[in-house]
């Protein structure tokens, strides 16, 4: 009798072992927009005029991410700067900056290591700006 009733308690320990000693499944980390962002894509087009490629103009355009969501960053172009901070609910991103930008009236969505906006209005103009995490 008394093999009887250690015999499920054995039987619960060894299950208990290899579920402990199996392999684990690695945890994947939650997406952050920390990071460097650079224009790889930058395009205007004024009402009833051409588009311009802002890049080939030498316009350029990096936003760095830090981990408490503050920005700062460098635009080369006549519109100011990028610093300030980022907001992000979902897929939607917002950089709310000090300065009168078009980044901050731009509606810019997040995928991966990409920010866009794409084809976005603001007044007559059309933007589409592409930024890149991590390109140098």
């Amino acid at each position: 009798m008394k093999s009887l009733r250690c015999l499920p308690l054995a039987a619960t320990f060894a299950a208990c072992s290899d579920a402990a000693l199996s392999p684990r499944q690695p945890v994947s980390p939650t997406p952050t927009l920390s990071g460097t962002w650079q224009a790889s894509f930058f395009e205007i087009t004024p009402p009833g005029g051409p588009t311009f490629d802002m890049l080939h103009l030498g316009a350029s355009l990096t936003i760095t991410v830090d981990t408490d969501e503050r920005t700062a960053g460098r635009l080369v172009a006549p519109f100011g700067s990028p610093e300030g901070r980022v907001i992000a609910n979902g897929p939607r991103v917002r950089f709310d900056q000090e300065a009168e930008t078009f980044v901050r009236l731009l509606e810019w969505t997040w995928s991966g290591d990409t920010l866009a906006a794409i084809d976005h209005p603001l007044g007559e103009t059309r933007f589409t700006v592409r930024l890149v995490r991590g390109v140098s």
